[in-house]
């Protein structure tokens, strides 16, 4: 990942570049992984110098930490991802935690995500049988309000 990184940014400027990171995910049956404070700790240090790193945040009892050591190993912008509410969103961002929060979810099964959270409005529940398909399924049928 980072002789890839390294090589992309060295074509196109390391101010265009920027890599999501998923530390302690076992989605799609990924095994855990024993080290992985050190792992992205590590990662995050040789990955400075992009313009950000993305860090999707899951309920691993060690994420947490983890998500330090990448904020303090990294030096740079960071965006958050992963389950935030604006109240959630404002905290982590109010405690310096990052610099961005990315909602990805929630704006797929909510076009109007921006007004909901400024109404205080429900949000309509995403339908991941409907991710990533051919059609317009699960990407322009959810409901505005209205």
């Amino acid at each position: 990942m980072v002789e890839v990184a390294k090589k992309v940014a060295d074509a196109i400027g390391a101010e265009r570049v920027g890599i999501r990171l998923s530390p302690h995910s076992t989605f799609n049956d990924l095994p855990a992984h024993d080290e992985v404070l050190a792992l992205y700790a590590d990662l995050a240090r040789a990955l400075s110098g992009l313009l950000y790193l993305h860090v999707v945040g899951n309920a691993h009892p060690s994420f947490p930490e983890t998500a330090v050591a990448i904020r303090s190993s990294f030096g740079g912008p960071i965006i958050l991802n992963g389950n935030f509410e604006p109240a959630s969103a404002e905290s982590k961002l109010g405690r310096g935690e990052g610099e961005l929060v990315a909602f990805g979810r929630p704006f797929i099964a909510n076009p109007d995500l921006v007004h909901r959270f400024k109404a205080g409005a429900p949000l309509a529940a995403p339908d991941p049988q409907t991710f990533y398909t051919a059609t317009a399924e699960g990407y322009t049928d959810y409901r505005e309000l209205t």
